[in-house]
């Protein structure tokens, strides 16, 4: 790291030989000069040896050139001498007039040498006039503006003010004439509609230092406005595009800004938004100088603005307000309106202001018509502060107060540097820019200044770019003076780029990539190709080939080995330098498999229309995986194949004859087939009703659900559940088909979320139909039921007759339903099932239980006494 160290030499010539008792007083600048008050800096030197007590201070006459003890001064004691020593003092002077030049001079009387001791002569002139503000507490107070057809603009505008903010606030209105509405409901419509008028306010963007104008957005919002510092502000409209100034220097925005006419009144430090519940949008600062215009204003005239503001009658002005009333931080509560110094006289009421104190009430404003002379600005040098990209950018500046056409006025001088990897001529406008500091000349003072900014903590550097640095200092917020352009380039990393594998094998892989730039400091220590066949983007934590040190740019390759074979891999190329290590994008590749030994599938299937099927997956032996498989033909409708994975999935919607499917499967090995054989047949939908006898309720007409041992209901919706037989018409010991459901309360017995059984279509003989349960005598149909249809329907509640043998039990009149008590489920009520039963009662048994004859979860004696009765009849299955 280099070091350069600056000397700054300030030789004073003495223009007299001094005797040992004199003093020599110097009168150093004048400062914080208002319209009736200034501030001095003087330094007493003494030459004595002895030590005095002096009175000192300044004299000042705006008649007398040459001002003594005997004109206006102000006086103070010191105590001060031995030679070489000295004293610097400040001096303050009040009651001046205004628009008046004073002469003065610093003085200091010795009563024990009987003598008066002065400065040279200098000058102040006090400003104009009193310049006055308002100053809004970000509460409740603003200016209103009443509507008027002039103020109603939208294609050709613009509003200016100078702020002094001292709060940043979300939306913090400086002129507005929007209204955002409320979410206050009256007859179901909001009580303040919004609108789209015109508006410049802070912006919304934490930490809201930036502008919106209109809804458009200065591109920084972070650092563009300080607290307590005053700028002047400027919102342009030309018909197409909307600009934003701040201190006669243009500030990029963001997004498309959009306004109508509104019937708002226009409001000076506040957001016209929300006003019921209380707007939040108040401008919490000082304004001054506002005017609203009906047409865009130049860049010339912004600046003449800026520097001597208006007379008043200017082409366009709608309205002017210099806020020049009242006494700054005095009582001003008779002022109850503020004045347009336009020719449209469009008076502005104050609202909730206080009007006493330094809050709330008018304040001291801006000064307008400072210049300034004898500006040097110099951009030094770049240092790295550490081994990483942090850079220190040195420069320096200086400005002298022009000591005759501006002897008595304050200068503001913000001084700093300004950068950027795109601009070689860098400005604050489109340029990251650090504020470094701000100064003050006063009389005809001046200021210098060796300053330093450390950019990766302002401006977040990018590494390896090269970057273009200027020195800059605003002269009171107005015009922008820049040193000489430095060019510097950060640390970074190299640059590397991946390109796509060659050479593929089962084992072995050539990896290649390509540096493009060694980056900075320009010498790559290692470089070579990273790989994974997990991680997607592999570091030099995975797998990786070094290919050594480099220093130059250019393609390499590296043979990568050890892989297996079938195996999707991940690949970047990599590069280091001193600053880190930099990747390349992300190829990848598959090594070459192994075929296969054999492939196979369940088969053959049988299927049925709109019913998902269950997924037929491939079974593969040897090889590597496989990693495309095709099918032919093409599968019947509503069955889909992954090409991917081999698995057949899906749901049918049309009927299909048994065919054979051949599957391939394929790797880079190599590939082998499978036939799979699939037939869809189409469905049939059975209705089936029945009541059970056990669970029967004469009170509600229907069945109860089965109960479990809390007493809650087993199943969702339905009583219990069921088998539905179909039985041969010619043999009935041949069961043709078996099908499980759910029986409802109301006897109608379904599966799934249907209403109905569904079975195939296949299924087209007469059939007796038989309904089993877990505790119930399996009940058949009187006879066989032709299935020839789509849809079969069999009641077995409203006769006994509907069961074969009229083997039913009368539930109700005219209901019918199946015998309860066939606990062991072999065909017969008897003595085994009521042991069974009886046994279980005395044990107080609960839950889910074919025991349970009733299904209220306990076994108790009116289950006995349902198995007692029906075993007491004799009662058993009955069917052909």
């Amino acid at each position: 790291m280099k070091k350069i160290f600056f000397f700054f030499l300030l030789c004073l010539g003495i223009g007299q030989i001094v005797q040992a008792t004199d003093l020599q007083v110097t009168l150093n600048y004048i400062y914080n000069i208002t319209q009736t008050t200034a501030s001095a800096d003087a330094t007493l030197q003494s030459y004595s040896s002895e030590y005095y007590t002096y009175t000192y201070g300044v004299c000042y006459s705006s008649t007398n050139a040459t001002p003594s003890t005997s004109d206006t001064k102000t006086s103070s004691s010191v105590y001060t001498g031995g030679t070489g020593r000295n004293s610097a003092q400040t001096i303050s002077m009040t009651g001046l007039t205004v628009n008046t030049t004073y002469y003065v001079r610093a003085y200091a009387t010795s009563a024990a040498l009987g003598k008066t001791f002065y400065s040279s002569v200098d000058t102040l002139k006090t400003p104009p006039y009193v310049s006055r503000a308002l100053k809004f507490n970000g509460t409740t107070d603003y200016v209103a503006i009443p509507n008027n057809s002039l103020l109603d603009l939208t294609t050709n505008y613009t509003i200016t003010a100078w702020i002094k903010p001292a709060i940043c606030s979300q939306f913090a209105g400086i002129v507005s004439k929007r209204h955002t509405g409320t979410s206050i409901l009256q007859g179901g419509v909001p009580a303040y509609p919004s609108s789209k008028g015109y508006v410049l306010r802070l912006a919304g963007n934490s930490p809201y230092k930036g502008l919106d104008f209109d809804g458009e957005y200065t591109s920084n919002y972070t650092n563009l406005l300080t607290i307590n510092s005053w700028y002047h502000v400027v919102a342009v409209y030309n018909g197409s595009t909307r600009t934003i100034y701040v201190n006669g220097n243009s500030v990029s925005v963001t997004s498309t800004g959009d306004v109508a006419t509104t019937t708002d009144s226009v409001k000076i430090g506040a957001d016209n938004g929300n006003f019921f519940p209380p707007n939040t949008h108040y401008f919490n600062g000082t304004i001054d100088e506002v005017s609203i215009w009906n047409k865009a204003l130049s860049q010339s005239e912004i600046t003449s603005g800026m520097n001597n503001g208006f007379t008043g009658n200017e082409t366009g002005l709608v309205t002017y307000y210099k806020f020049d009333q009242g006494t700054p931080s005095g009582t001003n509560t008779s002022i109850t309106t503020l004045n347009d110094a336009s020719t449209n006289g469009l008076t502005g009421y104050l609202r909730h202001m206080a009007l006493t104190g330094s809050s709330s009430n008018f304040v001291t404003g801006v000064y307008l018509g400072s210049t300034v002379i004898n500006k040097t600005i110099s951009t030094l040098y770049v240092d790295y502060l550490t081994d990483v990209a942090i850079y220190m950018l040195y420069g320096s500046v200086y400005m002298q107060s022009d000591n005759t056409n501006s002897t008595s006025e304050s200068h503001k001088c913000s001084y700093g540097m300004c950068w950027s990897s795109t601009n070689s001529m860098p400005t604050i406008a489109n340029s990251t820019y650090y504020e470094n500091n701000t100064k003050y000349t006063t009389g005809n003072g001046n200021i210098s200044d060796l300053f330093q900014v450390n950019t990766n903590s302002k401006g977040a550097l990018t590494a390896g770019t090269t970057y273009y640095a200027r020195a800059y200092c605003t002269i009171d917020n107005a015009t922008t003076y820049y040193g000489d352009v430095l060019t510097f380039e950060t640390y970074g990393t190299p640059t590397v780029a991946t390109s796509a594998v060659s050479s593929v094998g089962t084992t072995t892989v050539t990896g290649n990539g390509n540096i493009t730039y060694l980056g900075n400091p320009a010498s790559v220590s290692d470089y070579g190709i990273c790989w994974s066949s997990t991680a997607t983007t592999p570091s030099l934590s995975d797998s990786h080939v070094s290919n050594g040190t480099k220093t130059t740019t250019g393609a390499f390759t590296s043979s990568m080995t050890g892989l297996t074979p079938g195996v999707k891999y991940y690949v970047r190329a990599y590069a280091t330098n001193y600053m880190g290590t930099a990747y390349g994008s992300v190829v990848s590749f598959t090594t070459t498999g192994i075929a296969p030994t054999s492939i196979s599938y369940p088969t053959p299937n049988t299927f049925y229309v709109d019913t998902a099927i269950t997924a037929l997956s491939p079974t593969i032996v040897g090889g590597t995986a496989i990693t495309s498989y095709t099918i032919s033909p093409n599968l019947p409708g509503g069955l889909s194949f992954n090409s991917s994975t081999g698995i057949i999935s899906g749901t049918p919607t049309a009927e299909s004859s048994a065919t054979n499917y051949t599957v391939t499967g394929s790797n880079t090995g190599g590939s082998v087939s499978a036939v799979v054989n699939i037939r869809i047949l189409s469905i049939k939908q059975l209705s089936v009703k029945a009541y059970l006898e056990g669970f029967w309720n004469n009170a509600t007409a229907n069945m109860d659900q089965c109960k479990n041992t809390t007493g809650t209901a087993v199943f969702t919706s339905a009583v219990d559940t069921v088998t539905v037989e179909l039985h041969s018409s010619s043999s009935y010991s041949n069961i043709a088909y078996s099908i499980h459901g759910y029986i409802g309360q109301d006897g109608n017995i379904y599966s799934g979320s249907l209403t109905y059984l569904k079975m195939p279509s296949n299924y087209s003989d007469s059939y007796y139909i038989t309904v089993k349960t877990r505790n119930h005598l399996a009940t058949t149909t009187a006879s066989a039921v032709s299935f020839a249809g789509s849809s079969i329907s069999y009641d077995f509640t409203t006769d006994a007759n509907k069961a074969y043998g009229s083997n039913m039990k009368q539930l109700a009149s005219g209901v019918y339903g199946c015998y309860a008590g066939d606990v062991n489920q072999d065909g017969t009520i008897n003595s085994v099932d009521d042991n069974t039963v009886n046994t279980l009662s005395k044990n107080f048994t609960t839950g889910y239980r074919p025991e349970d004859i009733n299904g209220d979860g306990l076994v108790d004696t009116s289950d006995v006494s349902i198995v007692d009765r029906n075993m007491n009849s004799s009662v058993s299955v009955s069917h052909p």
